[in-house]
């Protein structure tokens, strides 16, 4: 009986000892998992604290770009504005140019055909008075031409005769008039001569 209580008391001595030990290990848990969580709370503080650092930091970045956006679309769209305008004005004069250009080519290439037309007129009625009195020349060189033949003709008519007079003739005094006749007639020719070329002259000259 004695030995049962004692094997109880050791029973009870180990378990209160088991449950003291196990408290302590249950305390030293719960500490742990205290600190745990106040680490994790620690941590969950600190990174809402950086979340929120990284919002402000981002909805500023955010802001920015916008901003800086919105003044980049608004610069090109006023550069484009004037870019626009100003290739308009130059179109504009560049067409005013090529008009006026292209209106005073026009005038002076019409002032060219008149002056040409003009030209070429005054020239046709020059050559055809030209072709007139070069006609008209030829017309008188051939009449000069027919009337010396002629004279030329009878010129050596008059020789055949002075000739046959000649051989008529036997003494020196007959001998010298047929010298004078011959010389009379090329007087008369000479004198005729220059007759023709007086008259030819004159022709000319009117």
């Amino acid at each position: 009986m004695s030995g049962q209580i004692g094997q109880i008391a050791r029973a009870e001595t180990v378990l209160i000892a088991q449950q003291e030990a196990l408290t302590a290990i249950v305390h030293r848990v719960v500490i742990v998992l205290i600190g745990l969580i106040v680490r994790v709370a620690v941590l969950v503080t600190v990174l809402i604290v950086r979340l929120v650092r990284l919002t402000v930091i981002v909805r500023h970045v955010v802001i920015r770009g916008i901003v800086l956006i919105v003044r980049v679309v608004t610069a090109l769209i006023v550069q484009l504005v004037r870019l626009i305008v100003i290739v308009r004005h130059v179109v504009t004069v560049l067409i005013v140019q090529i008009v006026r250009v292209v209106t005073a080519l026009i005038v002076q290439l019409v002032r060219l055909i008149v002056i040409v037309h003009r030209v070429v007129t005054v020239l046709i009625a020059q050559l055809v008075r030209l072709i007139v009195i070069v006609r008209h020349v030829v017309i008188v060189l051939i009449v000069q031409i027919v009337r010396v033949v002629a004279l030329v003709i009878d010129l050596i008519v008059q020789l055949v005769h002075l000739i046959a007079i000649v051989r008529r003739v036997v003494t020196a005094q007959i001998v010298v008039r047929v010298v004078t006749v011959l010389i009379v007639q090329f007087a008369l020719v000479a004198k005729m001569v220059l007759i023709l070329v007086l008259l030819r002259n004159k022709n000319l000259m009117m």
